[in-house]
């Protein structure tokens, strides 16, 4: 199915889309990743690593969308100009780049969005989060204020993003992101609305302890159910959700190594299995304890098999203990590649 997954624009992330099957309805909408205490030289920095990165990955035929939804909007870059401006290097070298604006955005960025979006027929989508859409009216005449100065995109796309989803917040957000969606359809023409939510918290310690493994429900994928269930009658409800990655995820600068405890992520069809290690620096396995993480998840037996994407080879091999242990990196890859391609068999 039509899968629309929102990532950081890093390393990890792109090339789990670059290993992914080429057919796939696949399309990554990207946020460029930001850290505490950003600046111009920093955010200009960041944004040509996420260039990098998307030049080494992304096919430039396929429809991509970069967001700035976590920078600062009063950062500029080193010269003046607008940071998103920068995006059409990308553009002018061949990529299929569409922009995201949203409600808290100021009129110097959706002016520069505009122009953009006139000046090489890009795409544009609206982001809404759960408060933006409580009061559906005022939120339906704001998005009305802001098309025209879209309007050369190729219709109206809306992200209604829920962010993190729990079993208390799951109720009312169905309700309110239903009763959006149906007043929405009846006040505007909309292309394609995309629903997209995750069930992973900012801090997985909230729910799995180190050196612990536990199945969590994946809640993203009862909030589409419920809410696809209930407006059945619009076509144009398209699922998306953050993979394996929460979307509460802040880059963070350390002194030193950062601290980390191995993890691997396991997408099922209404769950996730959460592996965790323990601290590497602390733990006499260290990092190969990857290795017994990967090897809990093969022996499960709710795991497909090792020819059903890279990220199941990958665990697959780190299990067999033939291919080292990985790094945070390459498990990002692996476990947001076999999500991916979960998803994308639905």
């Amino acid at each position: 199915m039509r899968h629309y997954c929102f990532l950081k624009a890093k390393a990890g992330e792109l090339k789990a889309i670059k290993h992914a099957n080429k057919d796939n309805d696949l399309i990554p909408v990207l946020d460029v990743p930001t850290q505490r205490d950003i600046d111009p030289d920093k955010l200009f920095n960041q944004i040509n690593k996420s260039h990098k990165h998307i030049r080494s990955n992304c096919q430039k035929e396929k429809l991509i969308y970069i967001d700035h939804f976590d920078i600062d909007l009063n950062i500029k870059l080193p010269n003046g100009d607008h940071p998103i401006l920068m995006h059409e290097l990308l553009i002018n070298d061949g990529y299929k780049i569409g922009f995201v604006t949203g409600l808290d955005r100021d009129n110097i960025y959706d002016n520069t969005i505009s122009h953009l979006s006139k000046k090489h027929g890009s795409h544009v989508a609206v982001r809404l989060l759960l408060d933006d859409i409580l009061i559906p009216s005022i939120t339906i005449k704001k998005i009305k204020s802001l098309i025209p100065k879209i309007s050369n995109v190729k219709g109206t796309l809306i992200f209604i993003d829920c962010r993190v989803v729990d079993f208390v917040s799951l109720p009312k957000m169905s309700s309110v992101v239903i009763d959006f969606i149906k007043k929405l359809n009846t006040e505007l023409i909309v292309n394609e609305i995309v629903l997209t939510s995750s069930s992973i918290p900012q801090s997985i310690g909230k729910l799995v302890e180190t050196g612990e493994t536990k199945t969590l429900d994946r809640l993203e994928s009862s909030l589409w159910g419920h809410v696809h269930s209930a407006c059945s009658e619009h076509s144009n409800l398209t699922y998306g959700d953050y993979a394996t990655v929460s979307p509460e995820y802040v880059e963070m600068d350390f002194n030193g190594p950062p601290p980390m405890a191995p993890k691997i992520t396991y997408t099922l069809g209404t769950g996730y299995i959460v592996a965790r290690g323990k601290s590497v620096i602390h733990h006499p396995d260290g990092f190969k304890q990857f290795i017994t993480l990967a090897d809990s998840i093969v022996l499960d037996g709710r795991f497909r098999a090792p020819g059903h994407s890279f990220g199941e080879k990958y665990i697959f091999k780190i299990a067999q203990g033939v291919n080292g242990t990985g790094n945070a990196t390459t498990w990002i890859t692996a476990c947001v590649n076999q999500h991916i391609e979960f998803i994308a068999g639905l």
